[in-house]
């Protein structure tokens, strides 16, 4: 049942985990800097939600596209040329965004109430949902194991951002947006061709 669990899918899962995770990543250390005093059980909450949105975005997308498909049949090449666009678009969208950020750590409520913390994990998040939509081809067993460890990246990115200080923070939040820009577009084409 698990046969699946190789280290290829193992690989590919953390590294769409660690481009996924890059705004959630950014946010958080923009938390962490606006209440450096933040408890640790805050800190798990705030990691925690990001993290259960970061799996339960792509599952929503893979049970769409899934839902679809069984009604219009949808061949391997055209699934792998619809997740290389999707990824890629998300990819060049993250870069773009890095270029107009400047460096500055954005101004987030330093209390992070339940409100701002939902929307915060769906604005993270949202680019999750292409990738469900790019991913349906995995099967159930496969898109559950995929996105249990794309949540776990997650939550141990968000957990690092939390702690990271507002100088580290301000200097690199840029560039892991380009990082994670740059993993989604790698495994687009990845994608696109092993569906040729």
């Amino acid at each position: 049942m698990l046969s699946f669990l190789t280290l290829g899918f193992a690989m590919n899962s953390i590294l769409v985990g660690a481009g996924l995770g890059m705004d959630a990543f950014t946010v958080s250390v923009a938390n962490g800097i606006n209440n450096p005093k933040m408890a640790g059980r805050q800190q798990l909450r705030i990691a925690g939600t990001y993290a259960f949105f970061q799996f339960m975005m792509p599952m929503i997308g893979w049970a769409g596209m899934n839902l679809l498909r069984h009604f219009v049949p949808l061949s391997g090449r055209f699934m792998g040329v619809l997740s290389c666009v999707i990824l890629s678009w998300i990819g060049i969208h993250m870069l773009f965004e890095a270029r107009k950020m400047d460096g500055r750590c954005e101004e987030v409520d330093a209390g992070v109430s339940f409100g701002t913390l939902v929307l915060q994990a769906i604005a993270t998040s949202i680019d999750a949902l292409s990738v469900g939509v790019a991913f349906a081809s995995y099967t159930l067993a496969e898109s559950l194991g995929c996105y249990l460890i794309v949540a776990i990246v997650t939550l141990v990115m968000c957990t690092v951002g939390l702690r990271i200080g507002c100088r580290v923070g301000s200097m690199f939040s840029k560039h892991a947006t380009m990082v994670g820009g740059v993993l989604l577009i790698a495994i687009g084409i990845e994608m696109l061709i092993k569906a040729w």
